[in-house]
């Protein structure tokens, strides 16, 4: 189906003009676009065409789907971001050839145990609803790789997710997570963790656990302390941690070879482990507002090291091979 094609389509279900059945039968794919078109209800004259793959209904005023999506057996990625459901459509639960859902923004308060009908799922975006628990049976989604949780009301992960093998991405970023337990460390595959703004006051030893991770967000939660598994993070390249309640680094920290960013603003460390001079990849470095004195001198062998920031620590010794870091090109606020 060429382009003209599918633009008619959409504009003719936008003003419910009727598609004959054998006309859609003509195309074995299709994409379709209806987003921000003030639709309340989705035309029926999409339920036509069991060839359909991609479906967009974003940013309208849509507060149910209809039954009759089912007989888009051959969707595959849906989405209906920024609507007005409250109620996660069960008539999705029978389609078992989805593999990504958007239903972000929207007002959905929970997610049925049937969920788990979803075999072939990789992609669930929940963010902007209004969940206060999640169902064991998400768990059972085996293909799922990216699971979009932030700005919901959980305040706790079931153990049953433990069991997503697959997962790469998680967002739990603005919740009420007081602890991540100890089972997550069980996430074999995850990449990226973004945590942050929450109210998790520890990491669990498993953390080390996760040797593909990558980037980890823990930014504005209440960490006291990093574990020592830390250091066992040897694929990470990003650690964000501003804005906790951090007095001291653990000496693995200067295990984690492949790290390029580091990001302790605003917490409360009097002292940096000299082992942070062993982070040979080291870029950006920011240990304002802390309450530090001095600084390790195994810092100046960071010889990628391009921004170093020490401001807002009142009592910090400015050191001499200041000097020497801004001779080789790294930029120092203080």
């Amino acid at each position: 189906m060429n382009f003209p094609y599918k633009l008619f389509l959409a504009l003719a279900m936008i003003v419910s003009t009727s598609i004959a059945a054998d006309e859609l039968k003509d195309s074995t794919s299709m994409t379709l676009n209806l987003s921000n078109q003030q639709l309340s209800n989705v035309p029926e004259d999409i339920f036509f065409h069991s060839s359909l793959e991609e479906l967009w209904l974003d940013d309208n005023q849509i507060r149910e789907l209809p039954d009759a999506i089912s007989q888009l057996t051959a969707l595959k990625r849906l989405s209906i971001y920024k609507n007005q459901l409250t109620v996660f459509p069960k008539m999705l639960l029978q389609m078992v050839n989805l593999e990504r859902i958007n239903a972000s923004q929207n007002r959905l308060e929970s997610l049925p145990a049937e969920i788990k009908n979803l075999s072939n799922l990789q992609v669930l975006d929940l963010n902007y609803n209004e969940l206060h628990c999640l169902p064991d049976e998400l768990g059972e989604l085996q293909n799922l790789r990216f699971l979009y949780l932030a700005s919901n009301h959980l305040s706790t992960l079931p153990q049953a997710l433990r069991t997503l093998k697959s997962l790469a991405y998680l967002n739990i970023t603005h919740n009420g997570i007081n602890a991540l337990q100890e089972w997550i460390g069980g996430w074999d595959n995850l990449i990226e963790l973004r945590m942050q703004n929450n109210n998790v006051s520890s990491l669990p030893d498993s953390i080390g656990d996760l040797k593909q991770l990558k980037e980890l967000y823990a930014m504005n939660n209440q960490i006291r302390a990093l574990p020592q598994s830390i250091g066992y993070l040897g694929n990470l390249r990003k650690l964000m941690l501003e804005n906790n309640q951090l007095t001291t680094l653990p000496d693995s920290i200067g295990y984690l070879e492949n790290l390029t960013d580091l990001d302790l603003r605003t917490n409360k460390l009097n002292s940096i482990p000299e082992t942070i001079g062993n982070l040979k990849k080291l870029r950006c470095l920011d240990l304002r507002d802390n309450r530090l004195t001095s600084l390790p001198e195994s810092i100046r062998s960071l010889l990628h090291l391009e921004k170093l920031d020490v401001r807002l620590n009142k009592n910090l010794e400015i050191p001499a091979w200041f000097q020497e870091l801004e001779q080789r090109g790294c930029i120092i606020y203080y």
